[in-house]
């Protein structure tokens, strides 16, 4: 008989009886053997506690927890998974395959990764996937994975990140929106501007489409085209600050009135300088028509103090001036312009620029008309 007895000063002992019988089998004495166990109670009670706390631990998580044994089954979940995906745990627990209720790697993935790791013990991973939980509902939920027991179970966390997905998709539209928006506001300030020079109506437009095919043949990414197509649109705007007949004037102009033409790029980023553009729109506008080597203006800017946008905007800018009829001159056509573009590169225009210019026209066939 074994019985375990609480000693004094908190010691513990497991004390067993034995009889002692002779030689006819008769019981002629008891023995008593005892054996302090204080120590093994004491590590029993420090793993119950421990017990406790985890569990504690793993039902009050702020995110949904699963436990998944070495062959992937699905051995508890907590509370907070329960509320997040709307399952009940008879309806996972014991479930072999856990990444049917997930589009996330099955385990077998898994495991492979955290067997590949250096340190199986500290090897973790997440992902962001759609959830297709219970009453038909689907979630974004944003999941950590990470072996624990030496790698013989998995731990997996989750995160119903839905609301976040849902305040992206709204500022995805917001953004799209207000692009849009931005877009019509350029569009009715380049009308305006034609409005005051007739004869250039369409100028702009072309000029932008043009610039956006330059910069999209020099591999200019998506973004910063976006940022030429809109200072091209509104390249000329500060020609609202030129008198009318000067605009129109036919004929040679004087140096005077050709002076104030000059004006119109510093007029045009004053005009612009305020308004938060997703880039140096404003710049590019004041630098369309400085020249690599220093004869341009307003500022007689050189080579790289010169932004590549605006190198770009000033080659489409003279093609398609060329090409068009102005109150003083004929079209010129597209050889000519061609010609001064080929015969002043590398000292007036950009060599880039100027070689996808042609390419465009001698190659793919652009036509300019809009």
């Amino acid at each position: 008989m074994i019985n375990e007895i609480e000693g004094p000063n908190g010691t513990y002992w497991r004390s067993s009886s034995s009889p002692v019988f002779d030689d006819n089998g008769e019981i002629v004495g008891i023995i008593d053997i005892a054996c302090d166990i204080t120590e093994e109670k004491i590590q029993e009670k420090k793993a119950r506690e421990s017990e406790m706390k985890y569990h504690h631990i793993f039902e009050t998580s702020d995110c949904g927890l699963v436990i998944l044994d070495k062959g992937g089954v699905v051995k508890t979940v907590n509370q907070r998974f329960k509320e997040i995906t709307g399952y009940s745990a008879s309806e996972v627990e014991n479930v072999s395959h856990f990444s049917r209720f997930f589009s996330m790697e099955t385990v077998e993935d898994i495991r492979n990764k955290v067997h590949l790791s250096k340190d199986k013990s500290t090897c973790t991973f997440s992902y962001i996937c759609k959830a297709n939980v219970a009453r038909d509902r689907t979630i974004y939920i944003s999941t950590c994975v990470a072996p624990y027991n030496e790698g013989e179970n998995f731990i997996v966390s989750f995160s119903d990140i839905t609301p976040l997905k849902q305040a992206q998709r709204s500022m995805v539209e917001s953004l799209k929106k207000l692009k849009k928006m931005n877009g019509s506001i350029v569009s009715a300030i380049s009308q305006v501007t034609e409005l005051r020079d007739p004869y250039t109506a369409g100028h702009q437009k072309r000029v932008a489409e043009l610039a956006k095919s330059i910069a999209l043949k020099l591999k200019i990414p998506a973004e910063t085209r976006d940022i030429i197509f809109t200072a091209a649109c509104l390249h000329d705007v500060g020609k609202l600050h030129i008198p009318s007949e000067i605009l129109a004037k036919p004929g040679k102009i004087t140096d005077l009135e050709y002076s104030i033409i000059q004006a119109h790029s510093k007029a045009g980023f004053d005009i612009l300088k305020n308004i938060d553009f997703e880039g140096p729109v404003p710049e590019i506008v004041l630098q369309h028509h400085e020249r690599l080597d220093g004869s341009g203006y307003p500022k007689g800017l050189k080579d790289d103090d010169i932004l590549i946008e605006a190198k770009i905007l000033s080659v489409a800018d003279v093609m398609e001036a060329m090409t068009s009829h102005r109150p003083y001159r004929p079209a010129l056509g597209v050889k000519k312009a061609l010609e001064e573009l080929q015969t002043k590169k590398g000292v007036l225009y950009d060599p880039e620029s100027v070689e996808a210019c042609i390419t465009l026209f001698q190659k793919d066939g652009l036509n300019l008309k809009i």
